[in-house]
């Protein structure tokens, strides 16, 4: 609330998509109207513009951005399928991070790697991940 003396906070959207193509991203450059809704939106945003993936899939990845850690201290995704690990409940998530700071934080996924089977729904007030999702 503005005006007595504590600060707004500011809105934190984090959208992951994995495989998508930043030189197919119209806010990066590519001439096509192939994102014009993702344009927009980082038209009003902060972006990342050089990003390095801490993995060659999914889970050990967005593990590591949920973390801040590097896959071999988180150690999610190590295995093989279907004998691997999940994210276990030790580090705090930005989620969990969030949550504790008053945000109110919800995870909308579509692929089974990034969801509550495999530890990446900790923190969240509100997960989902539809029927048939990806996994």
């Amino acid at each position: 609330m503005l005006g007595c003396g504590r600060p707004e906070k500011t809105n934190v959207l984090l959208i992951g998509i994995d495989t998508l193509r930043a030189d197919h991203v119209g806010s990066f450059g590519y001439p096509r109207p192939t994102t014009p809704r993702l344009d927009a939106l980082c038209r009003e945003s902060a972006q990342f513009r050089t990003a390095i993936s801490q993995a060659p899939w999914t889970l050990p990845a967005f593990a590591s951005i949920m973390t801040g850690l590097l896959p071999s201290s988180h150690r999610a995704g190590e295995g093989s399928v279907p004998n691997f690990t999940s994210l276990g409940p030790e580090p705090l998530t930005l989620a969990e991070a969030l949550q504790r700071a008053g945000y109110r934080t919800a995870s909308y996924v579509s692929n089974g790697w990034v969801s509550d089977r495999v530890g990446m729904a900790r923190g969240f007030q509100e997960f989902s991940l539809p029927w048939g999702a990806v996994y």
